[in-house]
């Protein structure tokens, strides 16, 4: 952390590297459970096949666990950088 950058910027909040990456994870992680909730109440509401529900479903859960697997993985690694 660069002190000098450190001291005359007053940050209302804590300017920790780790800290902002770790806030994002946790926010961007809200939002998308506030998402999923969305999509599978619509899913399970207005889906005409439990097939069609089933195939949403499993690529939905898919894809969505290998996204938030990378984006774990990146924040530990840039965690760990800083």
């Amino acid at each position: 952390m660069n002190p000098i950058l450190h001291d005359t910027l007053p940050l209302p909040f804590p300017a920790d590297p780790s800290t902002i990456i770790w806030g994002v994870y946790g926010l961007v992680l809200a939002v998308f459970l506030l998402i999923t909730l969305v999509l599978l109440y619509h899913w399970i509401r207005y889906a005409e096949k439990r097939s069609v529900f089933m195939v949403c479903l499993t690529v939905y859960t898919a894809g969505s666990s290998f996204l938030i697997a990378l984006f774990t993985i990146s924040a530990f690694m840039l965690t760990a950088a800083v």
